[in-house]
């Protein structure tokens, strides 16, 4: 899949959008403090879904906590492999 940060008013309207965990003890950003942020969890997330062979496109953000599908059934592959409790 592409990582894909155009046009963010199709995102909203046609896009499907899953949550991730929000848990203290599984962070997406970890190890922060006032000039430094460790992205290890985010980075391994994009990296996982750039590895998905699919024609899609997906979003994520480090602040909000969500990615967002271009293709349902690759929100649907997504959310049944677990992927957001592995990275």
């Amino acid at each position: 899949m592409k990582f894909w940060n155009k046009q963010k008013e199709v995102r909203l309207r046609c896009w499907t959008k899953i949550a991730l965990p929000n848990e203290a003890t599984n962070p997406i950003m970890i190890g922060y403090y006032p000039g430094f942020t460790n992205w290890t969890r985010y980075d391994a997330i994009k990296f996982a879904l750039q590895q998905n062979p699919s024609k899609g496109k997906f979003y994520m953000t480090i602040s909000v906590r969500e990615i967002w599908f271009e293709l349902k059934e690759d929100a649907f592959l997504y959310t049944l492999s677990g992927s957001n409790e592995k990275a």
